[in-house]
């Protein structure tokens, strides 16, 4: 993937929904969240503790029978 040099070091504010069974501390499983007809299910973990979220999840393509890592894995900051 080529970038714009000149874009290096800058950031930007993004987001995705992914409506979870609960917002309580602790794990949440992929397979447990919800996907609409005719998309793929989440496989892994999401897991809250505090202000801290930490997204570990692999979306199941089943049309090419893989397990694609969710471009949002990572570890972020809640804000309220």
């Amino acid at each position: 993937m080529v970038h714009d040099p000149g874009s290096i070091g800058n950031t930007y504010e993004d987001s995705i929904l992914i409506p979870v069974p609960s917002s309580a501390n602790g794990i949440i499983y992929g397979k447990d969240i919800p996907v609409k007809k005719g998309f793929y299910k989440y496989l892994g973990t999401i897991s809250i503790q505090g202000d801290q979220l930490k997204v570990d999840l692999l979306v199941d393509n089943t049309d090419n029978k893989k397990k694609d890592e969710s471009i949002w894995n990572g570890k972020y900051i809640l804000r309220k």
